[in-house]
């Protein structure tokens, strides 16, 4: 016999009177084996309530989010949750203590710990700033103090899309298990194909929270004068789709400029648009400067699950260039010849 043991977690609100005291007795039932290892049990607690005076500080900074207790490469986050499962809702009844703390004090910004995205909407219209950390690393207090003081002006962009609720994931249908297919509730059907991520997001017509590639920074990104030279792609030539990128901020900063591509009459089912091409461009305050992605007609090939090989459909294919999957402000268009 093979016994797996995940860490699970039990967390339960309580109600107190100042003065009142509670008893709690802690009880774990486990096979001797378990404890002979790397384990161990905690109880804590924490306060619900912002302090008394915490509206007279400038202003407050929250890390809230997932940690190595409720995620990582052993276990999904609706594993470790019993008492609330699910992976998209944060644990611990964080959401009960920043909206207090928001209320409390409206300068107040959240600094998010997770391996992906969660559920924010019961405090994101109370909090004037939120930093999607990820998993920082060691040294990841340090990059968050640069960027909260100023000192670093950050640029990373979203590698995935935020969705605004878990049913909004192309992958949700199949997620966590489909008990059709398996009973026991251990196999998950990948259903999606090709509509990953934002290409499910665009398909389905879903306004996501967040959308992939997004990503705010003290200072402001303007684009113009897109050109697509030749405007057609015969087999062994390549396309120069380039635009200008102008800092419109008051501050030096990065910005990742991206390009898409997209075929409205194709034959065959692909996404209305597809990320083909990124630059990140270092501009000074009121700094221009001109940008070039190159296209070849080989980036625009599908999958022949027929013919077991990549196929290039020939006909028009619309662009769009921008600073994130829905922040497409430069739109062409480009001819292709190259039929495969």
């Amino acid at each position: 016999m093979h016994l797996v043991l995940y860490p699970y977690i039990l967390t339960q609100k309580v109600y107190l009177e100042a003065g009142q005291s509670l008893a709690v007795a802690l009880e774990v039932k486990a096979p001797a084996a378990y404890f002979s290892g790397a384990s161990g049990v905690g109880l804590g607690w924490a306060s619900l309530e912002p302090p008394a005076n915490l509206g007279t500080y400038d202003s407050v900074v929250i890390m809230a989010g997932f940690d190595q207790n409720y995620e990582g490469e052993g276990a999904d986050r609706a594993a470790v949750q019993v008492d609330r499962p699910g992976s998209f809702e944060m644990p611990e009844y964080q959401d009960d203590l920043i909206q207090k703390m928001a209320a409390a004090n409206p300068h107040t910004v959240l600094v998010l710990h997770g391996g992906g995205s969660m559920d924010i909407q019961a405090w994101i219209a109370q909090v004037p700033g939120l930093v999607h950390a990820i998993f920082p690393g060691q040294d990841g207090g340090l990059a968050l103090a640069d960027i909260l003081f100023g000192e670093v002006n950050p640029s990373g962009k979203l590698p995935f899309t935020f969705e605004k609720r878990f049913e909004d994931n192309p992958a949700y249908p199949n997620y966590p298990a489909d008990l059709s297919v398996d009973p026991t509730g251990n196999t998950a059907v990948y259903r999606e194909g090709i509509y990953t991520g934002y290409r499910g997001f665009d398909k389905n017509g879903t306004e996501p929270q967040y959308p992939f590639g997004y990503g705010l920074s003290y200072t402001t990104f303007q684009y113009s004068d897109l050109s697509v030279a030749p405007a057609a792609l015969f087999p062994d030539v390549k396309a120069r789709v380039s635009f200008t990128v102008t800092n419109t901020g008051r501050r030096a900063g990065t910005e990742v400029a991206q390009l898409y591509v997209g075929k409205a009459d194709s034959k065959v089912h692909r996404p209305p648009r597809e990320l083909k091409g990124f630059q990140q461009v270092a501009l000074d305050a009121g700094e221009s400067r001109r940008v070039t992605l190159t296209l070849s007609s080989q980036e625009l090939a599908y999958w022949d699950a027929a013919a077991h090989d990549w196929a290039i459909e020939p006909g028009e294919y619309q662009l769009w260039v921008g600073g994130s999957s829905r922040d497409l402000p430069l739109q062409g268009t480009l001819t292709n010849f190259d039929a495969r």
